[in-house]
């Protein structure tokens, strides 16, 4: 991509679609389940390290931040309490110090932010991400191709 960090892998699909039909004893499409979950809770570890750094309700919350590797994807994800702490709040915001004009939470980051780009979208999250690419990219390689070497060894 020209400007975010969203990673796609080409012949994703196909090579999921390869580890399912394959046989035996070791269920390789839920090993690529599990490469996803490992990328995640590596995203995940460095977003709630960079939250923890902002300080405030976002070190608060930081525990809040989780890794979900699924079966077509890795994902960041915010326990639904901390969601205004990361994702922002419209408006006047909610809270005891709203009647003095403030807002508890942070602005709300909107819908149309790049995935990896630093001072957009998600507080914390995808500033950790931008800082983080290539390491979590890298990763996300090696443990493609370890698990292709794993399933395909001829």
């Amino acid at each position: 991509m020209a400007r975010g960090s969203e990673v796609r892998v080409v012949g994703l699909i196909d090579f999921r679609r390869e580890l399912k039909a394959l046989e035996g004893d070791t269920n390789w499409a839920r090993e690529l389940t599990k490469v996803h979950q490992k990328v995640a809770r590596k995203g995940a570890s460095a977003a709630r390290a960079e939250a923890s750094a902002m300080g405030g309700q976002q070190r608060h919350f930081a525990s809040s931040i989780g890794g979900r590797g699924l079966a077509t994807s890795a994902r960041i994800e915010v326990s639904g309490e901390a969601n205004a702490v990361f994702w922002g709040t419209k408006g006047k915001g909610t809270g005891w110090n709203t009647e003095f004009g403030t807002t508890q939470n942070p602005p709300w980051v909107g819908a149309s932010w790049d995935t990896g780009v630093a001072g957009e979208g998600p507080y914390a999250i995808n500033d950790a991400i931008a800082k983080n690419v290539e390491e979590i990219v890298d990763f996300y390689s090696e443990m493609l191709d370890d698990l292709a070497r794993r399933a395909f060894p001829d």
